[in-house]
C-alpha cells in the first residue's frame, strides 16, 4: 500500500461525501485499505507478480494499481492468465485464500489439469471441507514453509525497493487517473533498469546508481 497526498480523510465523513473545512488537498479517490504488515493505510495499491527463485534477484513480471480498499483475490484473478505453464508454485498471502483462485491456477482454460499450485496460509478447523486439507497439510509441510519464507524474502522486499529508488511514499500526485500509471511505469521502470544491467553484464540488482546519475 502507498500513502495518499495530504490529510486523512476519515470514513465517517467519506460515507456522508463532506470534507470537512479543515482537511485541505486531500484525495478524495484514495480509500481505506488494511493490511496485517501496514495496519490501516489511506491510499492506493500497487498488486504485484514477482518472481522468487532461490540464487536470482527477484523480478517484477506482473501488477495492477488500484486504491487501496479492492480486494487482492479480485485483482489477482486475470493475472492467473498471463502466467507461463512452467510456474510450479504461487505463493501469496491470506487475502488470496479464494477457491476460485486455487482452481484457476491448477488448471488451464480448457480445464485440463497442469502441475502448479497456489501455496497460502490455511488452517484446520472444525468444519474445514475436506476438499481443502490437502492445501493445508501441504503449506504446512516443510517443503510448504520453505516456499512461503521465499515470499518473505523476494516480494515484501520489492515494494520497499520500488517506494525508496522513486520516492513513493506518499505517492507523487491526487487521484486515481494519475497515480495508477504513476505506480504502473515505476515497475516498468525498474523492468528496464533490470533488463539494462543484465544486457551490459552489470550486476542486476545495481540500479540506484543510473537513477541517481539521470
Amino acid at each position: 500500500m502507498f500513502k495518499a497526498q495530504g490529510l486523512l480523510w476519515h470514513k465517517k465523513d467519506r460515507k456522508k461525501g463532506i470534507v470537512p473545512k479543515n482537511l485541505r488537498n486531500v484525495d478524495t479517490d484514495s480509500e481505506w485499505g488494511y493490511s496485517r504488515y501496514r495496519g490501516w493505510v489511506q491510499g492506493y495499491a500497487l498488486h504485484l507478480l514477482c518472481s522468487a527463485t532461490p540464487g536470482f534477484v527477484p523480478v517484477p513480471l506482473d501488477a495492477d494499481a488500484t486504491t487501496a480498499n479492492v480486494p487482492e483475490n479480485r485483482i489477482f484473478e486475470p493475472m492467473i492468465d498471463h502466467l507461463n505453464d512452467d510456474t510450479k508454485y504461487i505463493v501469496a498471502d491470506s487475502g488470496y485464500d479464494d477457491g476460485k483462485l486455487t482452481d484457476k491456477c491448477e488448471f488451464r482454460k480448457n480445464d485440463k489439469y497442469i502441475t502448479r499450485r497456489l501455496v497460502v496460509p490455511m488452517e484446520k478447523c472444525k468444519y474445514t471441507a475436506s476438499k481443502r486439507l490437502p492445501y493445508i497439510r501441504f503449506f504446512k509441510s516443510e517443503r510448504g514453509q520453505h516456499l512461503f519464507r521465499l515470499r518473505k524474502i523476494a516480494v515484501k522486499p520489492m515494494f520497499d525497493i520500488l517506494k525508496s529508488l522513486f520516492s513513493l511514499e506518499p505517492v507523487w500526485m491526487k487521484g486515481k487517473r494519475n497515480v495508477q500509471p504513476l505506480l504502473l511505469l515505476s515497475v516498468f521502470a525498474y523492468q528496464l533498469l533490470l533488463l539494462f544491467n543484465f544486457v551490459n553484464g552489470r550486476p542486476v540488482s545495481h540500479v540506484k546508481y543510473i537513477l541517481d546519475g539521470v
